[in-house]
């Protein structure tokens, strides 16, 4: 099931913690949506760099701090990147 999944909407879930790495594993993913979900911490994951095949990802409105990661510019099909009402610097 994971390795065909093509859209995760987890936004608004009152999810907690740091964002998992492990989602950069879901090979083709198009979509990922964890916006609203306030209590999100740490930084972006570089992992991500590696979803190709994302075309739509959504983390405003969480906590997230740090930098963009250099390696989300190999994200070629990316057209929509929401980051929006975080604490991100650089």
């Amino acid at each position: 099931l994971a390795s065909s999944l093509e859209i995760l909407y987890l936004h608004s879930n009152l999810l907690t913690g740091t964002i998992p790495t492990e989602l950069a594993q879901l090979s083709k993913l198009d979509e990922l949506y964890l916006y609203k979900n306030y209590n999100l911490t740490g930084a972006l994951p570089t992992e991500f760099g590696t979803m190709t095949d994302l075309d739509h990802l959504y983390l405003d409105h969480c906590d997230i701090t740090g930098t963009i990661p250099s390696q989300y510019g190999n994200m070629d099909n990316l057209q929509q990147l929401y980051l929006y009402g975080n604490e991100l610097t650089g």
